[in-house]
């Protein structure tokens, strides 16, 4: 088909035509169904106008680069300077930088906007103390720069905005703005945009594979945004079986994406998160609850319970679940098959001891059989074990994914896989008999 531009242009567009494409069925662990969903598209390269002249419409980054750093709304925001001087006697590189980071971070109130081609505007921001990502970065930035901070700007689109096209620069196409940093030779990327982030974290809205780096001295080029840290969540349960009551203590311990959603809900309102918990596990009571860690932006979180579960007595015999807390409790691939990413956005680990000390009133007459299951090509493990040592019972339970995104030919093992530890600890049992 031919398309025409009001007489002033004239384009040939091929015509394609899709057949027997499957059906998009949205599923966990994915971004935008935009990214997957079958469709063409075209970019205009050049329009020929009656008079001969050639208007370039398609651009390249040294074109894209050039724009940006004139761009009253954008370039000229990264170079007002700001008088603050609160940060000159740390001469640890890091730990300036760190005060700098939690400073916009306390200091400045994200609008919940992303904003950034829009009406920026440092100098708002900083009379505001609220504005959009865009402008509390470039804050950032600039703070940092100023105390010889080594940064640069980066553009990226988040998972809920669709992937970019990198064959050639489409800059509608990217909707965020971050910072990296280099220090001692270390990159960390940066959004000073919510409160519970540790320094180098990004939030996950912003974990969608790669963003633009804007060097308008030598160039802009791509990076990867993937975060190369596994983030872990663990409980450490440690009980005693006192006449049929399991008496004991809950560790917590979550780093990373794991710790965020636990400090958010801590932090925001503590008997509302303690209220949480009893609603969560009705059958436990719940005591002396102590969060340990550093603070709400502390990359790990930390807290301990005193517990307390009654067991019913069955005809002499206990019947105990191990696993008083669920690490999944359902399965979330559910589609028969799927062909499109698992998209994670970050490596996890998760690990569930037990260790239940018994006395001689008891005799063991069950436990549950050790398993051990991996993904194809080492891309994640599960291990399951149970020991019995003099007075005591010893569980562990471990699994991980040591990739952030699967393609869709693992999805049949993925599903497996996750079916296997909801499983697991739905169940296994430690029967045990009094004597």
């Amino acid at each position: 088909m031919t398309v025409h531009g009001g007489g002033h242009s004239d384009c040939t567009v091929s015509k394609y035509v899709m057949e027997d494409v499957p059906a998009y069925k949205e599923e966990d662990y994915s971004t935008t169904k935009d990214n997957y969903l079958a469709k063409l598209g075209y970019e205009l390269n050049t329009v020929k106008l009656f008079d001969g002249r050639v208007d370039k419409i398609s651009k390249t980054w040294k074109d894209v680069d050039k724009e940006l750093r004139a761009d009253s709304r954008f370039g000229r925001q990264l170079n007002i300077k700001i008088s603050n001087d609160s940060f000159t006697s740390e001469t640890d590189e890091l730990k300036r930088a760190e005060n700098i980071y939690s400073f916009v971070q306390n200091e400045y109130t994200w609008n919940e906007t992303y904003n950034i081609f829009g009406d920026t505007s440092v100098k708002d921001l900083m009379k505001n103390k609220s504005g959009s990502a865009s402008e509390i970065n470039i804050l950032l930035h600039n703070l940092l720069e100023e105390n010889n901070i080594a940064v640069k700007p980066v553009l990226l689109s988040t998972r809920a905005n669709g992937f970019v096209t990198k064959i050639f620069p489409v800059i509608s196409e990217f909707n965020y703005l971050i910072v990296q940093a280099t220090i001692n030779n270390k990159t960390y990327f940066l959004d000073a945009t919510d409160s519970y982030l540790p320094f180098g974290e990004l939030p996950f809205r912003c974990l969608n594979r790669d963003g633009r780096l804007l060097d308008f001295k030598k160039g802009s080029s791509w990076v990867d945004l993937t975060p190369s840290e596994t983030s872990i969540i663990q409980y450490k349960v440690n009980l005693k079986l006192e006449e049929d009551v399991l008496v004991g203590k809950l560790n917590t311990t979550a780093t990373g994406y794991q710790a965020l959603p636990l400090k958010k809900s801590y932090y925001a309102n503590q008997t509302t998160y303690l209220n949480n918990y009893k609603e969560k596990y009705p059958s436990i009571d719940f005591t002396d609850h102590k969060v340990t860690s550093n603070g709400k932006s502390s990359d790990t979180y930390l807290e301990e319970f005193n517990i307390a579960y009654t067991i019913e007595d069955i005809g002499g015999k206990l019947y105990i679940n191990p696993f008083l807390f669920k690490l999944l409790k359902e399965n979330p691939l559910k589609l028969k098959e799927r062909t499109y990413p698992i998209d994670f956005g970050y490596k996890d680990t998760y690990l569930y001891t037990l260790k239940l000390d018994i006395d001689e009133n008891y005799d063991i007459l069950e436990i549950p059989k050790d398993l051990k299951l991996g993904l194809p090509n080492n891309k994640g493990l599960l291990i399951f074990s149970t020991k019995v040592t003099e007075g005591s019972i010893l569980l562990y339970f471990k699994f991980n994914f040591t990739e952030t995104i699967y393609n869709p030919e693992y999805y049949k093992s993925l599903k497996q896989f996750m079916g296997t530890i909801v499983d697991i600890q739905k169940n296994s049992l430690l029967v045990l008999k009094r004597k």
